[in-house]
């Protein structure tokens, strides 16, 4: 996220929705939005433990007491209310976004399932003065 207009950025929502096959799919992910660190190259084609693909199923690289998690939430959550996401960033901020299968039991009945998703990130801006 970068600001380069004249006015601050007064806020950040993220609308979800989400497409899955017959299933309940998307109740098994887990969606941390993060401040990116040091340690985390967004784009670098490799997931949070450094091997291996980013996205699903890799271990994230933070605890859930992480200062740097805007939000961790379950995807089929997103998609019920647009969510703040300008809580203590700037306005140069990198975010990165890490999706996880929650352990269950029983995911044989997932196997071969699809899941398109659609964010839309919404910034508005702050109040301008009159000139």
């Amino acid at each position: 996220m970068k600001n380069e207009g004249s006015l601050d950025i007064g806020s950040v929502l993220l609308d979800t929705s989400f497409e899955v096959d017959e299933s309940d799919f998307a109740n098994y992910i887990l969606v941390t939005i993060s401040k990116s660190d040091s340690n985390q190259s967004p784009g670098n084609g490799k997931g949070p433990d450094g091997k291996g693909p980013p996205g699903l199923g890799n271990k994230p690289s933070h605890s859930p007491k992480d200062k740097n998690i805007i939000k961790n939430i379950p995807l089929h959550e997103l998609e019920e209310q647009e969510q703040e996401l300008l809580e203590g960033i700037d306005d140069s901020e990198k975010l990165t976004v890490t999706f996880e299968f929650e352990k269950t039991e029983d995911q044989n009945h997932l196997q071969g399932e699809t899941l398109t998703f659609d964010w839309i990130f919404k910034a508005m801006q702050t109040d301008g003065e009159e000139r």
